[in-house]
């Protein structure tokens, strides 16, 4: 076995040949200094690890409870963060329903005014544009947001309140205008006898005629002038076969000497209906429908009733 020996520190190198007894003892001390080495590192690595437990042991204490506190305000701001979000879509659904039933009341709105088709369409959003501001803009905080969903929500309650009182106030003319006594009773046919003094065609005298009348084929359509509830059908001394309408607001229409009795007491009915049929029933000399109109229970002119729809 050869065996080189090198000192750095003196610049010298020592190379023999080792047999026998040599070779052993070399083998055995080398054997001694590497067990020697080996434990000095174990001791080392013990006393390393003696020295850095306590140390790892006060970091886990140290920082253990600010992980928790920082976890535990994670989770708080992650569920806030939900129920905010929670809360926000419940608004906007809450608005959407406001939007929508406020584009109901627009629709039924625009009917009764008798706007133009297309004027205002609530089926699609309005239309907006504008050049487009190059300096930008800044996105608005989470607080600014609320605070105009909160306007907006109030103005949107209160629009719904008035359009709800513009809608009723409509609806008021619109009954009021329908039920307002207008137009002729009859479309076919002419009028015979004017309203007020005439020589009654049975005695010869003069005498007041409280209604206009229209002469015209046995059979004919009459209709109502206004819409209402039928207070009287029915045979009535003078009249024949009679039917009275209440059409509220103190006025009230007669029609006279039918054929035929079309609606009931208590029936609605609406401008234009046919309500009966022209004849010569009761005091009459011939086909023709004796129409009254009649303001607080009080007979007036139908004639400007009836020039009011021309």
């Amino acid at each position: 076995m050869q065996v080189i020996i090198v000192d750095h520190r003196r610049g010298w190198t020592r190379r023999f040949d080792a047999t026998g007894r040599r070779a052993r003892a070399i083998a055995v001390a080398s054997g001694l200094a590497l067990s020697v080495l080996f434990a000095a590192v174990l001791v080392a690595g013990w006393q390393l690890h003696s020295w850095l437990a306590p140390k790892r042991v006060e970091v886990v204490d140290v920082w253990g409870p600010d992980v928790a506190d920082q976890r535990a305000a994670i989770d708080a701001l992650r569920e806030r963060l939900h129920d905010e979000s929670a809360a926000f879509a419940r608004r906007i659904a809450t608005l959407q329903a406001h939007v929508t039933r406020l584009d109901a009341a627009g629709e039924r709105m625009a009917r009764l005014a008798e706007l133009d088709d297309g004027e205002f369409n609530f089926e699609n959003a309005p239309a907006l544009g504008g050049p487009m501001d190059e300096a930008g803009g800044v996105t608005p905080e989470l607080s600014e947001l609320t605070a105009e969903l909160d306007a907006l929500e109030a103005k949107i309650r209160s629009r719904s309140r008035q359009l709800s009182v513009l809608e009723e106030m409509l609806v008021a003319s619109r009954v009021r205008q329908e039920s307002r006594p207008e137009g002729r009773p009859v479309t076919a046919g002419y009028i015979s006898s004017q309203f007020g003094r005439r020589i009654d065609p049975f005695t010869g005298r003069a005498a007041s005629h409280y209604g206009i009348d229209f002469a015209a084929v046995t059979g004919s359509e009459v209709a109502a002038v206004g819409s209402g509830i039928v207070e009287y059908s029915g045979p009535r001394s003078g009249y024949g076969k009679m039917i009275e309408i209440n059409h509220g607001n103190g006025y009230s229409t007669r029609y006279g000497h039918n054929s035929k009795l079309l609606v009931r007491v208590g029936e609605r009915v609406t401008r234009g209906q046919a309500i009966a049929e022209v004849g010569a029933s009761g005091r009459a000399t011939g086909p023709h429908l004796h129409f009254e109109v009649h303001y607080n229970g009080k007979p007036v002119n139908p004639a400007r009733f009836i020039s009011a729809a021309r």
